[in-house]
């Protein structure tokens, strides 16, 4: 029930020059702020590789972690969006990380991870790194959070748009069988047909875990 859910890397240039500094810096772990009734709730929370190091007047947060959260709300979870902030007001302060084309039932944990670069002034040192809750999509389209990101139009539009391929493809299992649906995969792979989003996402998906996986993976839908 795992899936992948890759962080947007934010401010590369930021993380460039950050390992080019020569330092390691000191280890953080950001606090994680989800408020009380939210569809979602920590199970663990890692932070091994993540450092701040001073440069000039300024403190580079590099962010490496992985969260561990699990549904506790009453719907399948289709994607979720999640807000990292070192600095509320600061240029390269604030970082997202959205994870769409999730199929999580209540009771079931998922990973969020996360790599990112923030920066903010050191005058403005007192605060805590936090991550914060900006939404969750559910399969029926309901959106709990405070979409201080926009994160509600996004996560929608991604669900919509990967409808119609996930529809197609499971069409063609149930009507063709598991032969004609791996033709259709490979056709995605090789670049025989033009991709969508969704199709790209379930030819890797494919790719890495085999037929027997990505059927189950359709038939969630």
């Amino acid at each position: 029930m795992l899936r992948g859910v890759m962080a947007a890397v934010i401010a590369l240039p930021l993380l460039i020059r950050l390992a080019s500094a020569g330092t390691r810096g000191e280890r953080i772990s950001p606090v994680i702020e989800l408020p009380a009734g939210a569809p979602v709730a920590l199970v663990s929370a890692q932070w091994n590789e993540s450092r701040v190091c001073a440069r000039g007047s300024a403190r580079f947060f590099e962010l490496r972690g992985l969260l561990v959260l699990q549904n506790s709300g009453p719907g399948y979870i289709r994607g979720i969006s999640m807000a990292v902030v070192a600095g509320e007001h600061a240029l390269g302060g604030k970082g997202l990380v959205r994870s769409p084309v999730l199929n999580i039932p209540n009771g079931v944990t998922f990973p969020i991870a996360i790599a990112l670069v923030l920066s903010r002034p050191v005058e403005e040192d007192d605060e805590a790194v936090k991550v914060r809750l900006d939404g969750v999509l559910f399969d029926d389209l309901r959106f709990y959070g405070p979409n201080a990101s926009m994160s509600r139009q996004w996560l929608i539009t991604r669900e919509l748009n990967a409808y119609p391929e996930r529809q197609r493809l499971k069409g063609v299992l149930q009507h063709s069988g598991a032969r004609a649906l791996q033709s259709e995969i490979l056709a995605l792979l090789h670049g025989e047909v033009t991709p969508t989003t969704e199709g790209l996402r379930l030819a890797d998906f494919y790719r890495e875990r085999g037929m027997a996986f990505l059927i189950e993976e359709l038939n969630r839908f």
